[in-house]
């Protein structure tokens, strides 16, 4: 492995998640940011992986580091999303609705308009409650989905919204919508296998 290879450490960190050695990968990554800060994927891998040990352990710190450096990942390549993502999703785990809204109306706005990044901000504003901008985001989310998964998903999260406003019955239609979809998406993957092991054989 080159010593001053940043690149060549970001791949082999990788290697190490794989076979589930998370503290050489995070060595690694550290390694990869001492020989260039400048690496935007060395910051958002290490983000992505204190963010998964964070929650795996239920720590606090190991989620503010996430989003430290995730957030530099942000400031190195702004219009990427991958950082951003991740970095919303932290921030709700530390119960930071307010940052998380923040970052998931950057990545709307980025990716104008993507279903499930309006879904996401839907679901940190039921969490902040904030049912009326929920409910708008989540409208809007499941009109653009196209994905049978993705209407089963967002529909779920309506139903939640409905039972935080006290409306049972929208919540059980909602549910019902969430249930067909998702048998929906079922049956395309099974027929997308089945298609696949035929020509197999």
């Amino acid at each position: 492995l080159e010593p001053r290879n940043s690149k060549a450490f970001v791949g082999r960190a990788g290697a190490h998640y794989q076979s589930l050695n998370v503290t050489a990968a995070l060595d690694d990554l550290t390694r990869a940011i001492e020989i260039d800060k400048s690496s935007a994927t060395a910051y958002t891998n290490r983000g992505a992986l204190f963010f998964a040990w964070g929650v795996a352990e239920s720590r606090d710190d190991l989620l503010r580091k996430a989003c430290e450096d995730l957030r530099m990942a942000s400031r190195i390549v702004p219009k990427a999303t991958p950082p951003l993502d991740t970095l919303a999703t932290a921030h709700c785990a530390l119960r930071e609705y307010g940052a998380a809204i923040e970052v998931l109306s950057r990545v709307i706005l980025l990716t104008k308009d993507r279903p499930h990044a309006l879904c996401n901000r839907g679901l940190a504003y039921l969490m902040n409650g904030e049912h009326d901008k929920a409910l708008q985001d989540l409208n809007k989310a499941i009109a653009l989905a196209k994905a049978a998964q993705d209407k089963a998903d967002y529909f779920s999260v309506r139903s939640r919204l409905w039972v935080a406003k006290g409306v049972q019955q929208k919540a059980d239609d909602d549910a019902r919508e969430s249930a067909w979809f998702k048998q929906l998406a079922e049956l395309d993957t099974r027929l997308i296998l089945a298609v696949e092991l035929s020509f197999a054989a």
